[in-house]
This record gives structure tokens, sequence and C-alpha cells, in this order.
């Protein structure tokens, strides 16, 4: 199975963008999303352009700090505060045609601004997972199209042994959604995506299902995350009976 580990929220704080960094330098993760409106986000594009050999992709973003563009549009919906923040209410706002062609700017603008900071990137994910909110479907792909990204993180996959997984309605959503993500403006996908915790879970289980390809989330730094970074640090390829390969997301 070849495996792409992707920390989320580089650039968020210097303290999380230290931590990935340290990571993908030592290949414990192969892979890094970068937050365009973090706090960090000058020291992550300067700590990412010495680090050869990992994939870097942008954490499109519209639930936290500040929005890069203002859109009056955005306020009026509630998508930002008074002040330009978001205020993670995007999934209640009214998907009126004025509040896509706003998003889509918002999105456009954060892209942009990784580019004009030099740095190349090889595909798209989100904070909080918003840009599988299905009405924001077709300004992904509109995204997509505008800068040519071919790679984009799925919709979550894999749950724990124990865990209760999404209801069957929700997993049909989701499969359906991630079949429309590889097949609508043809993108190159991971065959399953969870996050590393319930990775590891699956694998002591010895209820993995065999994928060509899987993408685990991380979020190294953050301070609910020590028990995920001390899983990752530790000797956990041991637990698989088969052979585990650690792939960027250029190689997907």
């Amino acid at each position: 199975m070849r495996i792409v580990i992707n920390a989320d929220d580089f650039g968020v704080s210097a303290e999380v963008t230290e931590e990935i960094s340290e990571l993908l330098a030592s290949r414990i993760i192969t892979s890094t999303t970068l937050m365009a409106n973090g706090d960090a986000f000058d020291l992550a594009v300067s700590r990412a352009k010495k680090i050869p050999n990992a994939s870097f992709g942008v954490h499109l973003n519209l639930t936290s700090h500040a929005s890069l563009t203002g859109a009056d549009v955005m306020r009026d919906a509630g998508i930002t505060d008074e002040n330009g923040f978001f205020t993670k209410k995007i999934r209640q706002c009214q998907p009126t045609p004025q509040v896509k062609e706003a998003i889509l700017a918002e999105w456009t603008a954060q892209v942009n601004r990784v580019l004009e900071a030099g740095l190349e990137f090889s595909h798209f994910d989100s904070h909080h997972h918003v840009h599988t909110t299905p009405w924001l479907f077709m300004v992904l792909k509109r995204l997509q199209k505008s800068f040519g990204v071919r790679r984009v993180r799925i919709s979550r996959t894999l749950y724990s042994c124990n865990e209760q997984p999404a209801s069957r309605k929700l997993l049909l959503q989701k499969r359906m959604w991630n079949f429309c993500l590889r097949n609508l403006y043809r993108t190159r996908v991971t065959a399953g995506f969870t996050n590393f915790i319930t990775f590891v879970e699956l694998l002591e289980g010895n209820c993995l299902p065999q994928l060509p390809t899987l993408e685990l989330m991380v979020h190294p730094g953050q301070p609910t995350s020590a028990k995920e970074t001390e899983l990752l640090k530790s000797d956990w390829k041991s637990l698989s009976p088969k052979p585990l390969e650690l792939i960027s997301y250029a190689l997907v």
C-alpha cells in the first residue's frame, strides 16, 4: 500500500509550522497543505523552500482567520464577521450565485498568494473539509480548472473498527461526491482517506482494507494532537503485515 501522510494547517502558527517542518525534513510525513491566510504564512513558505522531496498543497479556508478579499457579500451572508474574520458558519449560509462567486474569488486569492510567494503546489484540501460541502462542488471544480490542479483530497472513507460510521445516507453521499470529484474534470485521488489515529486503530485491529493508495491526515503541533504526533514518531509500520510505502502527493 502506498501512503500519503499530509499535515494540515501549515502556516497557521509558528509552533505548528515548525513541527510540520521537522516531520517533513525527517520524512516522517510526506506532504502538507499551506493555509494562505495563516499567521505564519511567510515562515511556512520559507521552510517549504528548504525541504526537498515533499509535496505542498493549498489548504483552502473559509472557517478560520481573516478573509483575504474581505468581500461584502461574504459578510452579509454571515461567512465573515464585521472585521473580516471567518465565522465557521459557511454551511449555514444561503448559497446564492453571488455567494459562490465571492467564495471562488476568496479561494483564488488564497491560491494566488501561494503562487506569488514562489511555492509550487500539487493539490487542494481544506480547513474543516469545507471543500466537500455539496453546494461548493462546482466552485471547487472551477478553481481546479483555473489553476490546472488535478489532485484533490476525497471525503473520508475509512472508520475504525469500534467507531460508529456515518449513516448509510451520508456514506452514499460521500461515495457520490468522491465519484464526481474523480470524474468531472478528471482528478487524481487516493483510493481512501482517513486520519492517522483511525489508520493505526485499523492496523491494530487487523481490519484495514487493502487499497492501492491511502491519504492520512495529521495535525502536528496542535495542542490536541500530542498522541497523534507520538504515534507518528513510533515504529507504527511494524503493525502492518504487508509493506507500506510513503509517497508524496506528487505521486498520487
